[in-house]
């Protein structure tokens, strides 16, 4: 399974099924747990129902319980289990099977009661205690419990005398009794179809239910399976065009979680891929365009001296020397560049002082600004701003800064350097400003400052925008010592390069 569609879904699926599945048996469980209570003990309910309503009955119509036994066996006969009636407070009045009538008892220990009321006074208390049968467990009387009716066999004629004589005359007659009991259905029928069927609907309603339910949620499931996938197939079908060279694909940020960070991060990696390739393309265009003019210089004068239209002499020897020089330099630019971007540049650190290196470059760059008519001053915060760095390296920094500087103010015009000791965040660093009151820089340029080739000069005039590397090479040895630089302009009011140098404890 390569889609993760498919994947999503069929993972959604298998929550889905395992998480109804658990519900529908748990609560079936359950279901079924209750109703086995009730079936242990709606049989017993039934039957003490059944004993109240009629021992209440009895009681209405003779006043007293004088002569209750036989009606308590009567009534024991018909309900498979023995009946014990007491006056509630733990005197048995009487006792189906005979055997507590007169005593004392704790009532908590016959089970199932319910208490006989008459003008809202309670005049005794019933209680069940299952047969043997009657006690065997829920789920056997649930497997063998058929509907049936049970008829209580008549009491025997000198029963029935002894007791209408013993307080039932005038009462209630053992053939009323007869006619009472032997159309009521046995507690026994409880337990069968009706309950089974019970079940059973219960059952189909919680799978029916489950089986909704795992409809409409691998639905849901699909739909979110599809909206995750989705962007993740897009950001597939533009990394491989990406890699087969279309480098202008991008993706649509949908929204703002993992995936959304995902997209940004993919089209700021195609963008500077973009970008990198661009640059590629410029470096190669640019490299070529700075080696073609003094090859074709050095070539055309060789060509000249060969065919004897260029003497040979000092002059002609040093312009080619100039060529080779500007050569060389270009090459060893490029070479340091590229040092410094592979962490190769090898720097020879000593304690210096960096005010002192700064005045020094000034010092050496103040014949071209007075030729050019350019006020070079420089200022420092205090006399001593000690820093570890490779002389030979910052001292090219500053050549280049001020080279650049120079380039673009305008006669009468200033240059200012200065030195501070300035603290970023926990550590405390040395700050250089190179500022300059010549054109300054536009805002579309800033950006690419300090790129290698990159010239604000379009017209690629040596006078004014030299080889392009300067800048780019006064960035890398900065960044190689931990500082970082970076230009500060406004179209009309000049331009300020500063760079900041890490200060090393001793």
């Amino acid at each position: 399974m390569r889609s993760i569609h498919l994947k999503l879904t069929l993972s959604f699926l298998l929550v889905i099924v395992v998480a109804v599945g658990l519900v529908a048996v748990t609560a079936n469980l359950g279901a079924q747990g209750q109703f086995a209570t009730y079936l242990e003990r709606g049989p017993t309910i039934v039957r003490l129902d059944r004993a109240v309503a009629l021992l209440t009955s009895y009681y209405l119509r003779s006043g007293r319980w004088e002569g209750v036994q036989g009606v308590l066996e009567y009534l024991a006969s018909s309900q498979a289990g023995r009946l014990v009636l007491t006056d509630g407070k733990g005197r048995v009045l009487a006792d189906s099977s005979q055997e507590l009538a007169g005593r004392t008892i704790n009532e908590t220990s016959l089970g199932e009661a319910a208490a006989v009321f008459v003008d809202n006074r309670q005049v005794g208390m019933v209680h069940y205690l299952p047969s043997q049968e009657q006690a065997r467990p829920w789920w056997e009387s649930y497997g063998l419990a058929r509907r049936q009716t049970i008829t209580p066999e008549p009491l025997p004629p000198q029963a029935r005398g002894g007791m209408m004589g013993s307080g039932m005359t005038g009462g209630l007659s053992f053939e009323g009794m007869d006619q009472m009991m032997g159309n009521w259905q046995s507690p026994d029928s409880v337990v069968g179809t009706t309950e089974k069927d019970y079940l059973s609907g219960l059952n189909n309603s919680l799978w029916l239910g489950g089986l909704g339910a795992a409809l409409v949620a691998l639905a849901l499931g699909v739909l979110s399976a599809r909206r995750i996938s989705r962007p993740v197939r897009r950001l597939v079908e533009a990394s491989s065009r990406i890699a087969t060279g279309d480098l202008s694909q991008r993706v649509e940020v949908a929204s703002r979680d993992e995936l959304g960070q995902l997209a940004v991060s993919f089209n700021t990696m195609a963008e500077n891929l973009e970008r990198n390739e661009e640059a590629r393309r410029h470096l190669m265009a640019d490299i070529a365009h700075e080696l073609r003019t003094p090859l074709t210089v050095l070539r055309g004068n060789l060509e000249g001296m060969l065919d004897g239209l260029i003497p040979m002499n000092k002059d002609t020897v040093a312009t080619l020397q100039q060529e080779t020089q500007l050569l060389s330099r270009l090459v060893s630019d490029l070479q340091e560049i590229s040092l410094a971007e592979a962490g190769r540049l090898e720097l020879h650190r000593s304690r210096t002082d960096l005010a002192v290196l700064a005045r020094q470059s000034c010092d050496k760059m103040a014949p071209q600004a007075q030729e050019k008519g350019i006020a070079l001053n420089m200022t420092a915060a205090q006399d001593a701003l000690e820093v570890e760095i490779d002389v030979d390296r910052i001292n090219q920094v500053m050549a280049n800064l001020l080279s650049n500087a120079l380039r673009h103010t305008p006669s009468g015009g200033q240059i200012r350097v200065s030195v501070e000791q300035v603290r970023e965040g926990p550590s405390l660093c040395l700050i250089v400003s190179v500022s300059n009151t010549g054109p300054g820089i536009s805002r579309e340029d800033l950006p690419y400052i300090f790129d290698r080739f990159y010239r604000a000069d379009r017209s690629r005039s040596r006078s004014t925008g030299g080889t392009g590397l300067g800048l780019a090479i006064v960035k890398q040895l900065v960044e190689a010592h931990g500082g970082r630089v970076w230009v500060e302009s406004q179209p009309g009011h000049g331009a300020t390069f500063r760079f900041t140098l890490p200060v090393r404890q001793a």
